[in-house]
């Protein structure tokens, strides 16, 4: 087995905020989590795409092992995304925001994309995926890299996870990635990282721990003809 030397700084290209909603906010979260929990399993990496009269899945090819989680939205399973254009999916997104997730979430995103990294740039941040974690007691996530290649180029451009600590309690369950940087979370905190840069992952917790993780992509950096027409693989809904 490698051995890795533990980073003893965060790195630059990893943000920690603590306390990060207020009292209402977070309890609000951690209400309609525990509420939402018990929901079928939505795990599926991937999504169907018709071509020369035959249906396909394709499968996320960088998802390591098997993960338990409830998918709370992904836009491009919504058919007028591909009809979207780099300059109107910013409108467009807020619009499903609005109208098929939790008001809390909407806060939650809105203060994300303040803080930093993201108040960096001046276009949009499109939460393009919105992932309730529920880790139950001994489970682990394997190493793993965050992106979605038929929606974005990997190669060139970064996906951003913005993971909202909801309800972390007992030992383990820390967050690490391969060089060594290891971060022990609390309650109503956020941990934002690069998740296509480096390989990472999650240790196994001794009490059931309740997370949001949200992929954030630029606007600039997204895939959209502007028409369905226009792609090769034409999506199924």
């Amino acid at each position: 087995m490698i051995s890795i030397p533990r980073l003893s700084c965060i790195p630059d290209d990893v943000w920690i905020y603590n306390d990060f909603l207020d009292k209402k906010l977070h309890q609000s979260i951690t209400q309609y989590l525990h509420g939402y929990k018990n929901n079928v399993i939505s795990n599926f990496s991937g999504k169907t795409t018709s071509f020369d009269g035959k249906t396909y899945r394709i499968i996320n090819g960088n998802v390591f092992g098997v993960q338990k989680y409830h998918q709370l939205w992904y836009l491009p399973q919504i058919e007028d995304y591909w009809n979207q254009t780099n300059l109107t999916i910013g409108k467009w997104a807020e619009n499903q925001y609005r109208g098929s997730t939790h008001p809390a979430f909407r806060f939650l995103i809105d203060k994300i994309v303040k803080m930093k990294p993201f108040s960096d740039y001046e276009g949009n941040w499109i939460a393009v995926r919105g992932i309730f974690n529920l880790f139950p007691p001994g489970e682990s996530l394997d190493p793993h890299i965050d992106g979605m290649y038929y929606i974005m180029d990997c190669e060139k451009n970064s996906t951003y996870s913005a993971i909202y600590y909801s309800e972390v309690t007992g030992d383990g369950g820390e967050y690490w990635d391969e060089r060594g940087f290891v971060h022990k979370p609390t309650n109503n905190s956020l941990l934002i990282n690069d998740g296509s840069k480096w390989f990472h992952g999650v240790r196994k917790t001794t009490q059931e721990r309740l997370g949001i993780v949200i992929r954030f992509i630029r606007d600039c950096d997204l895939i959209l003809p502007g028409n369905t027409d226009e792609l090769l693989y034409k999506p199924s809904f």
